[in-house]
């Protein structure tokens, strides 16, 4: 009988910190692996969004990772967490006595 023992495989996904999505500007997440061989099934929460590529475009809110196979072992990423920009903040200033503006 022979054994055959291989290494862990791992992945992880750069950027790794939180993303703020821009409108009409979507967010590459890019699995990094120095595993060959493997197959790739991206995730948002548990739903599958993406499959058979290192890369996945983000374009919607969530929280995103990836997992690889190798047919006998499988790794799961980070999690990155892929935010909504925030609408701006406007202020109104008005000048009063002597120029000094108030907010």
């Amino acid at each position: 009988t022979t054994v055959t023992v291989s290494a862990p495989i791992s992945v992880s996904i750069t950027p790794s910190s939180i993303q703020t999505l821009l409108p009409s500007q979507p967010i590459t997440l890019t699995a990094s692996t120095s595993a060959t061989g493997v197959t790739f099934t991206w995730y948002e929460g548990t739903t599958v969004v993406g499959s058979n590529a290192s890369t996945l475009s983000v374009s919607q809110a969530g929280n995103y990772s990836v997992q690889i196979s190798n047919g006998s072992c499988q790794a799961t990423s980070n999690t990155v967490s892929v935010v909504n920009a925030n609408a701006p903040i406007v202020s109104m200033i008005s000048p009063t006595n002597n120029g000094t503006a108030v907010a």
